[in-house]
């Protein structure tokens, strides 16, 4: 089988960003938490109410991406920069999903249990999409990658105890 084309797996990639940042606008207008990598950015958002999910958001991933930095030193590769820019587009669309969508979120509980659901799916979604290019990760998980090449730990065991210690 032959390989897609560069461009077309990072089309994906980008595909996979839009609906991991519908995901996340979804679950957290749900009202009822948000997931476990967007959970430091969503508290400061009430620490820090003038500035939204998507700064925040921005902000925890690029201090995730100094990290693989210092942990990588010379190994780290410059085309690892690229995760800046699909930060910043997933950062901004997050506040564009969640402006978008906020009137649409209705008030009854069971209706937002649908919504909570609906962003669950997208964000699932949108993650196996990013993953299934092999071209980029988005800082947070890169953190988690280096993490546990550097370390020799587990990966599954260093992302879960990643999500525990964001939350």
């Amino acid at each position: 089988m032959r390989q897609p084309s560069l461009l077309r797996r990072y089309i994906l990639f980008f595909c996979g960003v839009l609906c991991a940042a519908l995901g996340i606008a979804l679950i957290t207008l749900a009202g009822m938490g948000t997931s476990a990598v967007s959970s430091l950015s969503y508290v400061l958002t009430f620490v820090f109410p003038g500035l939204s999910l998507g700064v925040f958001t921005f902000l925890v991933n690029c201090t995730m991406l100094v990290g693989q930095v210092l942990l990588l030193r010379h190994r780290f590769q410059s085309i690892q920069l690229l995760q800046i820019p699909a930060t910043l587009l997933f950062s901004v669309c997050i506040d564009l999903w969640t402006e978008l969508l906020a009137p649409l979120v209705p008030e009854s509980y069971g209706a937002r249990w649908v919504v909570l659901l609906l962003g669950c799916l997208s964000l699932g979604l949108g993650v196996a999409l990013e993953v299934l290019p092999n071209v980029l990760i988005l800082p947070c998980e890169g953190f988690v990658r280096t993490a546990s090449q550097v370390f020799g730990w587990d990966f599954g065991k260093t992302k879960t105890g990643y999500d525990l210690a964001m939350v």
